[in-house]
């Protein structure tokens, strides 16, 4: 299954979750922006070399999920915006 399609399916999955599946997912995605972040702010691009997918593909996931997640009223949506709008201008 292609990288986007496969995604896709787990973006669809989380947003049409309960307010826990939501909860987990979006903690899991915040943990790993915010360690991303760090790594590529410690070792620069290189930081993004423990991936499979592309710097790119990342950010389209991550992009899409906030998307799917913009009508879910909860703090930590916000607060992955800021992560994902963060690692944009890395």
């Amino acid at each position: 299954m292609a990288y986007k399609e496969q995604k896709q399916k787990l973006i669809n999955a989380i947003s049409k979750g309960s307010t826990s599946v939501k909860i987990v997912a979006i903690s899991d995605k915040i943990i790993g922006l915010s360690a991303l972040i760090e790594e590529i702010q410690k070792k620069g691009n290189s930081g993004w070399n423990g991936f499979d997918h592309s710097q790119e593909q990342k950010i389209w996931f991550h992009s899409q999920l906030l998307k799917a997640l913009k009508s879910w009223e909860h703090p930590f949506v916000e607060e992955y915006k800021k992560l994902i709008d963060q690692i944009k201008l890395i």
